[in-house]
């Protein structure tokens, strides 16, 4: 008689990568998903877009002290005259202060922003649910598992904020932190960055193997 795979005590996060996409290959097709994903998110485009923009400027800020920092050496401390210049380097250090003072300004209010629509649209979320449910059967209730509806309403619906707060935010920032960083690269040496975008390929392969090799040794681990 076959045995039932062993996850050990850590159950879905030792599963594997192939079963995870195994599990995503056979999850049902909803039409029309990604529109009532929007919809939900409708009624807050003001915040959304002004979030947005503060990642993307944010992002875009963070590359601008690795600039500064050259000029602080080549012409504050290591100027052709020999002698540092001190008055240029505290203009400098000074501005980069401010930079990172105002992107983490920007990273506060980006944060307060993201979990304020998350919640409301978790929050709005779970009433249409709670009301969706009081209109269904009293048979649905003895058929399906009061784990199962709770389940739905607490761990699905909390992804919604998850999502937000965390993959949009970080997939548009990264986005942005990346092409910046590319641009602030062919500033300060193309050679060094023609290097890097080389190397780029094999590091992503080596990420990859390392990816999956971990929870395959984890999963190992857990079931000894």
């Amino acid at each position: 008689m076959s045995q039932p795979p062993a996850h050990g005590p850590l159950g879905r996060y030792s599963q594997t990568e192939e079963s995870k996409r195994a599990a995503i290959e056979n999850a049902p097709s909803i039409d029309g998903l990604l529109p009532r994903i929007m919809g939900l998110f409708e009624p807050h485009r003001k915040p959304l877009t002004l979030t947005i923009a503060l990642v993307v400027a944010g992002a875009a800020l963070s590359v601008i002290p690795p600039l500064l920092i050259q000029d602080a050496f080549n012409e504050g401390l290591f100027p052709e005259s020999g002698i540092p210049n001190l008055e240029i380097l505290g203009t400098l250090v000074a501005i980069m202060i401010g930079l990172w003072a105002i992107i983490g300004a920007l990273s506060v209010w980006q944060h307060y922003l993201t979990a304020q629509i998350g919640n409301r649209v978790m929050g709005s979320l779970r009433v249409r649910m709670f009301e969706h449910l009081q209109s269904m059967h009293l048979g649905f209730f003895t058929k399906t598992k009061t784990g199962a509806i709770q389940s739905r309403l607490q761990n699905d619906v909390g992804g919604v904020a998850t999502v937000l707060k965390e993959v949009i935010a970080n997939l548009l920032g990264s986005a942005v932190t990346v092409a910046a960083s590319l641009v602030a690269m062919l500033i300060l040496s193309w050679q060094l960055t023609v290097v890097a975008v080389i190397l780029l390929p094999f590091m992503i392969f080596l990420q990859k193997e390392l990816a999956g090799f971990a929870p395959e040794s984890l999963r190992q681990h857990s079931t000894r």
